[in-house]
């Protein structure tokens, strides 16, 4: 890769679930809790069965399960459930980051990057998912203060979830920049295609033990961590960040 994309860098785009935030363990819970209901509590979901549903809405995973296991409930009455089970294990839980993403957080912030996140979960998810990351870290300023942009799969401004390109359209959108300004890490095949997409040059892709045998074709480097995506940032002092004040207000 050339140097300049890397130069013109101004807005930094994470997603949430098992690349910002590690809930990948704390969803698997929710879907394991959620069929053992109907199915029995000797039921086990899979590392390899929840590898299929990540990147996926709730609507297309209760779907799914009611066609593979046969549950006995409509898909929406499960999604209303799942959602309760999960809310609860995030509240009473604690909710890790994913490795090096704060290394990652801090350097954007320190190039005056505007940071967003761009997600598939619903706002409720989100907000308490970021509250409850920030909380277990210690985190000394809150989300909104850090964040610019918060997109989610509930919002009413976009047609569809991930791999479409809206949420992260949206996102861009919000950040007050350009595609090509930006760049996005994902851990899911699903969330790398819509971030490519969107026209967003640089996506990283930092898979986790549930996406490691997705497509990652697309994505501009496959990495071990997020803190490793550092390489691609500006330099702490370049001018083409400087927009700078702006974005350090807004973050």
């Amino acid at each position: 890769m050339s140097l300049s994309p890397v130069r013109r860098l101004r807005g930094l785009i994470f997603d949430l679930d098992g690349l910002f935030a590690d809930t990948e363990p704390i969803q698997k819970r929710a879907f394991e809790q959620l069929c053992q209901r109907y199915l029995g509590p000797q039921f086990r979901l899979t590392d390899a069965l929840h590898a299929e549903m990540v990147g996926r809405s709730d609507a297309e995973n209760a779907r799914m399960l009611v066609e593979r296991f046969g549950i006995p409930q409509a898909p929406e009455r499960l999604v209303e459930e799942r959602i309760g089970l999960y809310v609860e294990l995030l509240k009473r839980e604690p909710v890790l980051p994913c490795e090096g993403v704060f290394a990652l957080l801090e350097a954007g912030r320190a190039r005056g990057m505007r940071l967003g996140i761009a997600s598939s979960s619903v706002q409720e998810f989100v907000t308490l998912t970021l509250c409850r990351v920030f909380e277990t870290v210690g985190y000394p300023d809150p989300p909104e203060a850090v964040f610019s942009a918060v997109v989610c799969g509930d919002d009413p401004r976009i047609r569809a979830r991930k791999p479409a390109p809206d949420i992260y359209q949206r996102c861009v959108a919000d950040l007050g920049l350009r595609p090509e300004e930006c760049l996005a890490l994902e851990d899911s095949g699903s969330g790398v295609l819509s971030a490519r997409r969107a026209g967003i040059p640089i996506v990283i892709a930092v898979p986790n033990r549930y996406t490691k045998t997705h497509d990652f074709d697309d994505a501009t480097a496959v990495l071990s961590t997020v803190k490793d995506a550092l390489v691609f940032l500006p330099e702490a002092d370049q001018d083409s960040v400087s927009g700078g004040e702006g974005a350090s207000e807004r973050s």
